[in-house]
């Protein structure tokens, strides 16, 4: 039976080429570009998806200048101090860390020189947060002692090529000589922290200046909480003001506040100053949405108008050989 209709179907195609022409490729070519912007949107949806802990990782938000009922202004760059006074007043997260950029050092290896834009500071609790595969190195101390480094695999290799770079060192910005404790895979590039080198942070604890490292008023770090299964981002952000007039003085909290954004709603949900990289906005996706449901409809209508004109020309072909 199925044949059957197949080689009716094909006798129809082979009698009717140009309107059958114009109807399969206007579904076809329809249908591709809808298929098209669905990956884009899938693509755009799923950044950050990759981590395990996705759903509990949260970056903390600065909000500077709330006086006199201003909404302030929100910077994702916090206090260098933030992260280790987490961790004190906060002992039921389950893990904090920070991330600093270092992007547009000169990295050099013999006489090789790349300036890496992809290249940040990181506690050495990186691997409890963020799911970075190790392929060299043991997570537990890659980036626990001072001037050790950790590459991503393309990077080891665009300084390596085929040999171990596991013990090797790199100089940094011409006075920083670091060792390679580490190679991690590669990571997607839909995660708004796509890095290809991380330095531990007790290297950092040498280099940054002594205002960086103790004002709370200096921008720094990229502060990420990791909170429990059982704890919710509203019920740690309601203690922030305490925690601020604590740790920042008396009747700070009234200008400054903490905010907690979920990692999966950076990408599409914040174009802030001080983003680790650009990111897109969410109105992009109802568009590119509205656009792929308008093409599809436009294409079903072209069909249907093609249908209607050839039944009716039929139609009227019948009804002059009755007559």
């Amino acid at each position: 039976m199925f044949f059957n209709y197949l080689k009716v179907a094909l006798r129809n195609i082979n009698k009717q080429k140009f309107y059958s022409a114009i109807n399969i490729l206007g579904l076809a070519i329809g249908l591709a570009i809808c298929l098209l912007i669905m990956l884009f949107i899938k693509d755009e949806l799923s950044y950050d998806q990759h981590h395990s802990k996705a759903d509990r990782i949260y970056r903390a938000l600065m909000v500077w200048g709330m006086h006199g009922g201003n909404e302030g202004m929100r910077s994702p760059i916090g206090p260098y101090r933030l992260q280790p006074a987490l961790k004190t007043d906060f002992p039921e997260l389950e893990q904090v860390i920070r991330i600093v950029s270092a992007s547009g050092s000169l990295v050099t290896y013999e006489n090789m020189d790349y300036q890496e834009d992809r290249m940040f500071f990181a506690d050495k609790e990186l691997f409890d947060v963020f799911d970075y595969e190790l392929i060299h190195g043991d997570k537990a101390t890659a980036l626990a002692e001072p001037f050790t480094v950790i590459l991503s695999e393309s990077t080891a290799h665009k300084y390596f090529g085929d040999e171990n770079p596991m013990g090797k060192s790199l100089i940094v910005d011409e006075d920083n000589n670091v060792q390679v404790t580490g190679v991690f895979k590669d990571m997607p590039e839909n995660t708004h922290l796509n890095a290809d080198i991380f330095i531990s942070m007790e290297t950092g604890k040498s280099v940054f200046n002594q205002l960086v490292l103790n004002n709370w008023g200096e921008g720094s770090s990229y502060t990420y909480l990791l909170l429990p299964e059982n704890m919710t981002a509203e019920h740690v952000a309601a203690r922030f003001p305490e925690f601020i007039e604590k740790n920042m003085g008396e009747g700070r909290s009234e200008g400054i506040g903490i905010e907690l954004q979920k990692m999966t709603d950076i990408h599409l949900h914040s174009n802030l100053p001080g983003e680790i990289q650009a990111n897109s906005d969410i109105r992009y996706i109802y568009i590119s949405a509205a656009i792929a449901l308008f093409i599809i409809l436009l294409a079903c209508i072209n069909y249907m108008n093609l249908a209607t004109a050839r039944s009716i020309k039929r139609a009227l072909e019948i009804g002059v050989r009755k007559t």
